[in-house]
């Protein structure tokens, strides 16, 4: 984890939780062209360029590597409308007291506890979700 940050900045690490998925590549290069554009670097636990530990705890290792993160709840799937591992990811970032922006399109439903209603950002199409990003990447610039 020390040799990534040496190259990658903690403080410009932000840490993209989202489903692993073909159908989300457009949203993924939505955020990173984002991410980018605001000076910060796009992580996902997914990059070969980030598989630090060459196991299931890869994500772990990736995300305490990042001071920011999104979570990216997009269109359901049939009995699997928040996806766990986001959720999971979320969480820990959260304990961790991480500024973490919470994308959720606006086709699911409301979650079954309001831990994070306040928290979150719905979005009904890439150009919403790109804005909510942009807004949220000038806040904690400034910050």
């Amino acid at each position: 984890m020390l040799r990534k940050l040496t190259n990658s900045p903690y403080e410009e690490n932000v840490f993209l939780m989202m489903k692993f998925r073909s159908e989300n590549d457009k949203l993924h290069g939505f955020v990173k062209e984002e991410i980018e554009r605001h000076g910060f670097r796009c992580i996902r636990a997914d990059d070969s360029t980030w598989n630090i530990t060459k196991n299931v705890y890869n994500p772990l290792a990736v995300l305490f590597c990042c001071k920011f993160g999104i979570a990216l709840f997009d269109t359901p799937e049939p009995g699997n409308f928040y996806s766990p591992n986001v959720a999971y990811e979320l969480g820990i970032m959260q304990m961790q007291q991480k500024d973490c922006l919470i994308l959720v399109d606006s086709s699911l439903p409301d979650p079954p506890f309001d831990l994070i209603k306040d928290l979150r950002k719905k979005y009904t199409d890439p150009i919403e979700l790109q804005k909510h990003v942009r807004e949220w990447l000038e806040q904690i610039k400034v910050g």
